[in-house]
């Protein structure tokens, strides 16, 4: 039996939820579902958890991306396990060059500051290490998003937002995180699924 109390320790008006089956709590209900689903599948939590990682680069984009960093802590068999899977610099991109380029320390705003992403990596590293299912059954729903789930309202107007502050030509050349999605899963998914 799972202990539950009425009296809630924390400082919150949110609850205490339990389940028996898995559990995965995201911003935004299509994320959550693509989480479910693995589970349903067969796939433990850190499957689910990379489901919902991609499903949230289709359908939140501006949250989070496989072109981010990424960050674990996994406590699985009595242990507990980290991996900083953050992005590096340039391997050509060094101190000297940032001064070269007029800087006493790495701008806040430009390409300077934009490091190599980790996230994708971090995610192959969980699922090698942890995982039950292939990396094909994981990114499956987010797959099928990018394929035919339209934008939100709320990120259409963030793209609204930007083709207003910076161009609609700027915009459409940074916003291919779909064409990006596509582009990783196609190596993890048979060309088949594809049409």
């Amino acid at each position: 039996m799972i202990p539950f109390s009425e009296n809630y320790p924390y400082p919150s008006r949110r609850n205490a939820v339990y389940g028996k089956r898995g559990m995965v709590a995201t911003s935004h209900p299509l994320a959550t579902e693509a989480g479910m689903a693995v589970f349903r599948k067969g796939g433990n939590a850190i499957d689910a958890a990379i489901a919902t990682a991609a499903a949230l680069s289709v359908v939140d984009p501006a949250s989070t991306g496989p072109g981010g960093d990424m960050f674990a802590i996994v406590h699985t068999g009595g242990r507990i396990y980290g991996l900083n899977a953050s992005g590096h610099s340039a391997e050509m991109f060094t101190m000297d060059e940032l001064k070269k380029r007029g800087h006493e320390s790495i701008p806040g705003t430009g390409w300077e500051p934009v490091t190599v992403s980790g996230g994708v990596a971090g995610w192959a590293a969980l699922r090698k290490r942890f995982g039950k299912l292939s990396m094909a059954e994981i990114v499956a729903p987010a797959v099928e998003l990018a394929q035919e789930h339209p934008i939100s309202v709320d990120y259409a107007d963030i793209v609204n937002m930007y083709i207003k502050q910076y161009g609609e030509k700027t915009i459409r050349s940074t916003i291919p995180g779909l064409t990006f999605l596509h582009r990783i899963v196609r190596s993890c998914v048979p060309v088949s699924l594809y049409p």
